[in-house]
């Protein structure tokens, strides 16, 4: 028989904290940053995808890495449009404060939307960047 211990100062077993549930942040604080919206197309939502699975991270601490590593490399051409034929499923990518400067400033550096900062970051230098062990 299995006994149920509750928390006594929760008043039932529903809701709650609970020990071990969620991905840690391997940042080692929690991201408050206003969320970035990134729109990526097909061919960019299954990259970050494998990514995902490849180093076991959140979406999140994926882009945020890449940008951190990444950001002030990205240089697009001026009239090109890299990755048209969005999917139209937007995420809400949260970075770390360091990686939100980067992204900005590599916004106002390329004249690009944050849907195709990302979509680069993903698609150019996921595969070949190093990511840290998950927590």
């Amino acid at each position: 028989m299995n006994v149920v211990t509750l928390n006594p100062t929760m008043p039932s077993s529903h809701g709650g904290k609970r020990r071990g549930a969620g991905r840690k942040s391997i940042f080692g604080t929690k991201l408050k940053e206003k969320a970035f919206a990134m729109d990526f197309t097909p061919e960019g939502r299954r990259a970050l995808d494998a990514l995902v699975r490849r180093t076991g991270l959140s979406r999140n601490a994926v882009v945020a890495l890449l940008a951190l590593q990444h950001a002030e490399q990205l240089v697009f051409a001026p009239d090109a449009r890299p990755f048209p034929d969005k999917a139209g499923h937007v995420l809400s990518i949260r970075v770390p404060g360091d990686a939100a400067v980067k992204l900005r400033a590599a916004r106002v550096r390329t004249k690009r939307s944050y849907s195709d900062l990302g979509e680069a970051l993903v698609r150019w230098y996921g595969a070949t960047s190093s990511f840290p062990p998950r927590p």
